[in-house]
């Protein structure tokens, strides 16, 4: 599957779509959120096996800013942001996206 996906370029939707069916995006995501409650070492575990896999980068790039980039919504988030951006991580109905600019390098 790694081999193919690597070769071809592109999003690895199945992969995604089976790790959010089996609720594996909300690893870190408190259960009243549909997650499961666990912690970041827990995710940090599963980045790891699931680079072990075959998967490397391609797979954990596919779902770890699912996995760790909503971790300050968790943290800081009022409960109207929590019910507003999570369920929808967890469901896989939705990504997280991570934008980077900084001035006087080309990227603002």
């Amino acid at each position: 599957y790694w081999l193919e996906k690597d070769r071809a370029g592109g999003f690895p939707h199945e992969f995604y779509d089976a790790m959010a069916h089996a609720g594996w995006l909300g690893i870190c995501i408190p259960e009243e959120f549909g997650g499961s409650g666990l912690g970041i070492m827990e995710a940090a575990i599963m980045m790891r096996a699931i680079s072990e896999s075959g998967a490397g980068m391609s797979g954990a790039s596919a779902i770890h800013m699912n996995v760790f980039g909503l971790n300050p919504v968790v943290v800081f988030g009022d409960d109207a942001q929590r019910a507003r951006m999570l369920p929808g991580i967890v469901e896989g109905r939705e990504k997280a996206c991570f934008g980077v600019t900084e001035p006087n390098t080309g990227l603002n």
